[in-house]
């Protein structure tokens, strides 16, 4: 017999239990939510989502702050080389401000939303942040996760981030340390840029 789901108001007590189950059966920054659910009387969603919102009210006042650009950037380069170990993520000073939990719904806002996307892609590429004077780790970091999220993915990419790859290969490819970096994405890319490393490599 299927558990009756309750759709009433969350209690006090019944987010503290969530609380106590969710550090129960979370390893390796994953919550077993199925499991959560079979304690609380609510669906897995119900029980996501609700820890969710508990986890917001208790963030410090000072995380209810608008996110720079360099913040977004700075997410997103350190989901390219950790993944998604969100503890380790916060340790770095600029998102150090965030918890855990912001920073995991703050990437998967970012994932969800194609408009967002563009807009962080289109900033990089109009105020000359590929310019090789200024070009650094974080927009190679960019680039290595535009590869790893829609190429690895059999996806692929848009002619936004076409055009910004082919940028940076243009801006940059007199300098030897730049090279090799674009190279190691380049080398991985479908056959759209396979002529691009014949290139690269003939230097």
């Amino acid at each position: 017999m299927k558990k009756q789901v309750i759709q009433n108001k969350w209690s006090d007590d019944e987010r503290e239990k969530l609380q106590q189950l969710v550090k129960q059966y979370t390893q390796n920054n994953r919550t077993q939510w199925t499991e959560v659910s079979k304690f609380m009387d609510r669906s897995p969603n119900q029980c996501k989502t609700q820890y969710s919102i508990v986890i917001s009210r208790n963030a410090p006042k000072n995380c209810n702050v608008q996110w720079t650009i360099d913040q977004k950037l700075q997410l997103i380069q350190n989901v390219a080389i950790y993944g998604k170990k969100w503890e380790l993520i916060r340790k770095v000073d600029i998102l150090s401000q965030f918890t855990a939990e912001q920073l995991r719904q703050k990437y998967l806002f970012f994932q969800n939303n194609k408009l967002l996307r563009t807009k962080m892609l289109e900033k990089i590429i109009t105020t000359d942040q590929l310019n090789p004077k200024e070009f650094n780790e974080r927009q190679v970091e960019l680039y290595t996760y535009m590869y790893k999220k829609f190429c690895a993915e059999k996806t692929p990419l848009e002619p936004l981030e076409n055009q910004i790859l082919q940028k940076a290969f243009q801006l940059n490819e007199e300098n030897i340390n730049i090279r090799e970096a674009l190279q190691k994405i380049f080398e991985k890319l479908p056959e759209l840029y396979q002529q691009q490393l014949i290139n690269l490599n003939a230097k």
